[in-house]
């Protein structure tokens, strides 16, 4: 049997199935498949000649899932709901944000590897044997359980944890290596490090004294909080006293008087009492100062401060000389990640939406 085709008919189809051949073909190359989802494979940055593929890409972006949240929250309010990817803060989305934390992560990771290399720390190291290598790691610890033997911590570990195990020590490595080779001080070049770096380094103060006062967020939710802080601070312009008053007239706040003593450490980056601490020293005796932080929105205000002394350099030498191998450690960093070379795949890049990693 045989079929009658309309000659102009049969080149208006092909030139459409061209069409349609071509654009998928860019497309494919640029990396994007059916509903923009990205390929694995597909190259998303070239940092100094090596190709960070999306796979890897997006491994480290989820690991900022987290802070990112996190900093938006705490820092200007906004909480997550369907429009929280995309709303403009100051000049820039959380989409944005979460991209450029992510990219300047990416290339200190691969200045430490590359200044790991240089120093024979490390020979090679890729995501894909990463990857191959954490999967090794946790079926020798499931198959040494299984075998009876004595397993300390988690069975298996998740590849997050074992990345930042893995990057950790080879930073420490090189650190070590380097602190021995390139950052070596005579004793008295370190004294005079020490006399720098004494007055925000070495100092401290035998007794600081504050009052509190403010919200639990979990209590109180984050926005209702600020509005309630904000009445606070209006009524202590006023010429009111931060006191325990406030706990009547602003419930559900909550009042108290702290203490910190030089002799008793606070442990703990996130310690709320160290960031307590911290922010007290910033101000002055009778100022008030509002601090926000993950637990809650708080009114501080310092009462006390004993005089400055300074820890004397003999009993804090090995503290200096760290600070300043450490110090040189992150200018040596710092000028490498400076002389880095950056490539994006422009097209990809900016294509990425929050449907693509949430």
């Amino acid at each position: 049997m045989f079929i009658n085709f309309d000659i102009k008919v049969l080149k208006q189809f092909l030139i459409l199935l061209g069409i349609l051949f071509f654009y998928s073909s860019c497309s494919s190359d640029l990396g994007f498949t059916k509903k923009n989802k990205i390929d694995d494979k597909s190259v998303t940055l070239i940092i100094d000649d090596h190709e960070i593929k999306w796979g890897q890409y997006l491994f480290h972006l989820k690991k900022n899932l987290a802070f990112t949240y996190n900093h938006f929250f705490l820092d200007y309010g906004l909480e997550n709901s369907k429009e929280f990817w995309e709303t403009t803060v100051e000049g820039i989305t959380p989409l944005d944000y979460i991209k450029t934390k992510t990219e300047n992560q990416l290339i200190e990771t691969r200045a430490i590897l590359k200044l790991a290399k240089e120093n024979n720390i490390i020979n090679q190291f890729n995501f894909k044997n990463f990857k191959s290598q954490w999967q090794n790691f946790n079926k020798s610890r499931i198959q040494k359980k299984s075998n009876g033997q004595i397993i300390y911590g988690a069975i298996s570990i998740d590849m997050f944890s074992y990345y930042n195990y893995l990057i950790s020590n080879i930073k420490l490595r090189l650190k070590e290596k380097l602190a021995k080779t390139q950052f070596k001080i005579d004793e008295k070049l370190l004294k005079e490090y020490y006399e720098i770096i004494k007055p925000n380094q070495f100092s401290y103060y035998e007794k600081i004294e504050g009052v509190v006062f403010g919200f639990d967020h979990s209590i109180l939710p984050n926005n209702l909080a600020v509005n309630r802080i904000e009445e606070v601070k209006n009524h202590l312009k006023k010429g009111f006293s931060l006191n325990n008053s406030l706990e009547k007239k602003y419930p559900p706040g909550e009042y108290k008087k702290i203490v910190f003593y030089d002799s008793i450490p606070i442990f703990g980056e996130d310690n709320p009492n160290k960031i307590i601490r911290e922010s007290l020293l910033k101000i002055n005796i009778g100022e008030f100062k509002e601090l926000k932080a993950q637990e809650g929105t708080f009114i501080i205000r310092l009462d006390y401060l004993s005089n400055k002394k300074y820890y004397p350099y003999e009993k804090v030498k090995k503290q200096v000389l760290n600070y300043y191998q450490n110090s040189e450690f992150d200018k040596l960093l710092k000028n490498t990640i400076i002389n880095t070379r950056l490539v994006k795949n422009k097209e990809l890049y900016n294509s990425i939406t929050k449907d693509n990693f949430l």
